[in-house]
């Protein structure tokens, strides 16, 4: 193996990741989910725990409020309290969550935390109409979209519905911990 190949494998690499991980990614999510970026744009984490976690600290501060899908992902509201946020447990139904309730929960909220391709745990698909809702309210209240899309790659029928991502036109969607646009 190249020196510099396995020096880059045991961490003394790029800080952003191993630059042909980031490479083959940036080419797969164009490929199967529409989404825009390069490498440039990826950062590699340790699991999708700490990808949260980071973005919760960076794009959040203390007493804002956070979306949290109910039921939904336990390790938003550990990251979103340890950044010194407040979470808002917003319901699900079998639409996806509910954005109605959501601005009448916590409208003023900072970020939302939303896994729309297969939400955690109940596995429903967040519905087209509801993207378009979020997105709008997430431009309207300044808000940032985590979009967890996990499990995309296992559509058994037809293609998945377009990445949060892929339909917003203000950049208010970043994905942990695939492509944040630039």
């Amino acid at each position: 193996m190249d020196p510099d190949a396995a020096g880059e494998l045991l961490g003394e690499g790029d800080p952003q990741g191993y630059e042909p991980l980031r490479i083959a990614i940036a080419e797969h999510v164009a490929l199967s989910r529409g989404l825009t970026c390069t490498p440039h744009n990826i950062v590699i984490f340790a699991g999708a725990q700490h990808a949260v976690d980071l973005a919760c600290r960076v794009l959040l501060t203390r007493g804002e409020q956070v979306w949290c899908e109910d039921p939904g992902y336990d390790g938003i509201y550990a990251s979103a309290t340890a950044a010194g946020a407040i979470p808002v447990a917003i319901p699900v139904d079998e639409l996806g969550i509910v954005v109605e309730r959501g601005m009448a929960l916590a409208p003023d909220a900072r970020l939302v935390y939303v896994s729309p391709s297969k939400q955690f745990p109940l596995g429903m698909e967040l519905s087209l109409e509801r993207r378009h809702a979020l997105l709008q309210w997430a431009s309207a209240a300044g808000a940032w979209v985590l979009e967890d899309d996990h499990d995309t790659e296992f559509c058994y029928a037809g293609r998945p519905m377009p990445a949060l991502h892929a339909l917003d036109r203000e950049g208010r969607v970043t994905l942990p911990p695939e492509c944040p646009r630039s």
